[in-house]
C-alpha cells in the first residue's frame, strides 16, 4: 500500500484531492491530509515518510517551501514531493525549493481532474512514482 500526503489550508482542497485518488485506486492507498504546517511537522517527527507528498503554496501564514523543507530534512530524498498549487508560478518556486514535480490544482472542482488526469489509476501512479523514488 503507498501512502500519500497533502498539505492545504482549505478543506475543499484537500477533499477533492482525497476524492481523486479514492477514485483512481480504491483501497489501494493511504491518504492523509494536513491543513497547517504544524500538523505536517508533527507528521514528519511521529510517522514514516510517505511514498510522496503533495504540496500546496499558500498554507495559513506559511509557504510550501518550508513543508518541503521539513520533508526533506527528515527524510532526504524520499517522498516523492509534488507541487500543487493553482499558480504556475508558485509550483516553479516550490520545484527550485527541492519538489521533485509539479501538478496544477484547480480550486473548487472535486474531484481533482487534475489528479485524475494525471493518475487515472493505481498502474499510473506506480509508474509515476516508480521513475522518481530513489532506489535503495
Amino acid at each position: 500500500m503507498r501512502t500519500l500526503w497533502f498539505i492545504d489550508d482549505r478543506k475543499d482542497n484537500r477533499d477533492a484531492w482525497r476524492e481523486a485518488f479514492e477514485l483512481c485506486a480504491p483501497g489501494a492507498l493511504e491518504l492523509r491530509t494536513f491543513a497547517t504546517l504544524a500538523e505536517w511537522e508533527d507528521a514528519c517527527a511521529s510517522l514514516p515518510a510517505p511514498d510522496a507528498a503533495f504540496v500546496d503554496f499558500f498554507i495559513d501564514g506559511h509557504y510550501g517551501n518550508e513543508a518541503i523543507a521539513v520533508l526533506r530534512r527528515k527524510f532526504g530524498a524520499k517522498p516523492v514531493v509534488i507541487a500543487h498549487s493553482s499558480m504556475p508560478e508558485a509550483n516553479d518556486g516550490m520545484r527550485k525549493a527541492g519538489a521533485d514535480a509539479a501538478l496544477a490544482k484547480l480550486k473548487g472542482v472535486s474531484p481533482s481532474p487534475t489528479i485524475l488526469a494525471a493518475f487515472p489509476d493505481f498502474a499510473a501512479l506506480e509508474a509515476f512514482l516508480a521513475d522518481r523514488i530513489p532506489r535503495e
